[in-house]
């Protein structure tokens, strides 16, 4: 059998777990009993390249760095809690002094030369190095990208499935999945498309837009593929019908707390111009927005 540190913490991993105070705690941040916190974790041991790199980022002053896992720490924390993770935050007890913890994830606890890696939020998130890369794969800066200036009005929206506000339910319908899945079988008037963007779009739930840089229709660059299946971030399909362009393309969707997700963003142009999106993510509510372009300087 597997031994979780618990220390004094309900078997029950929950955000309250990580922001209680008193007396070894920093006030809204994370208790310790002597160099272990006090909450819910596992103990993995770093490698010497590992402990190097944390080093270097020591001296650079960088207190929160992100280091990716071997393949045997990943089998060992797959065994030791059942979940899928690739990289963590390895963060020294004295550079969370005064932070607060809410909305950490995949989160380390540097003990000497080993990880106290806790079980909140911990899994198969997205993390910088991963951001990065999707969006060398996916961005082309030579795209057009309209400014703030001509961009339109967007109006936001957010919700939970199978409740669907009226003005995203012919979008919603015309998406070729019930949600998200990293591959989605394209159905009838479907093709998938390789692609090129002129930015990653990243649906903020505290933003008015969802789809920032890919306004106009020209921000993305599509050629067909033969393929009937899309794969999140690989590719994106493409659908025209009634006079108008219907594209679903990768994204992120991210709160000020917590991971970022995956998600899928459907997009619909009339005249070249977005006139509706909607972000379904791999957590969370889903995210729409309609766009007013009156008004709006044509350059």
């Amino acid at each position: 059998m597997v031994k979780i540190h618990t220390r004094r913490v309900a078997h029950v991993v929950t955000a309250a777990a990580l922001l209680v105070a008193g007396s070894g705690a920093h006030a809204d941040g994370l208790r310790f009993i002597g160099d272990l916190p006090d909450a819910p974790h596992v103990i993995i041991e770093l490698t010497s390249a590992q402990q190097a790199e944390l080093s270097r980022a020591a001296s650079r002053r960088e207190n929160r760095p992100e280091i990716a896992l071997t393949r045997e720490q990943r089998d060992e924390l797959r065994k030791k809690t059942g979940k899928e993770v690739r990289w963590l935050f390895a963060v020294r007890k004295e550079a969370l002094a005064g932070d607060c913890t809410c909305g950490s994830y995949n989160l380390g606890i540097v003990v000497a030369s080993r990880l106290a890696v806790l079980l909140h939020d911990l899994g198969d998130h997205l993390g910088e190095h991963d951001l990065a890369a999707i969006e060398r794969a996916l961005v082309d800066r030579t795209l057009p990208r309209l400014t703030w200036a001509t961009s339109p009005v967007a109006s936001p929206d957010s919700w939970r499935p199978p409740e669907v506000p009226e003005p995203y339910r012919g979008l919603v319908a015309r998406f070729p999945a019930d949600g998200f899945a990293t591959r989605l079988t394209l159905s009838a008037g479907w093709t998938a498309q390789a692609l090129r963007l002129a930015g990653l779009p990243r649906a903020r739930d505290y933003d008015r837009d969802i789809a920032a840089p890919l306004h106009a229709l020209s921000a993305i660059s599509a050629q067909p593929s033969s393929s009937m299946d899309v794969l999140w971030p690989e590719s994106g399909a493409r659908l025209e019908a009634e006079g108008r362009v219907y594209l679903v393309v990768p994204g992120i969707a991210e709160g000020e707390l917590g991971p970022k997700a995956r998600a899928w963003l459907v997009l619909e142009y009339a005249q070249g111009n977005l006139t509706a999106a909607v972000a379904v993510p791999e957590s969370g509510p889903w995210l729409g927005a309609t766009y007013d372009w009156e008004g709006v300087s044509k350059q």
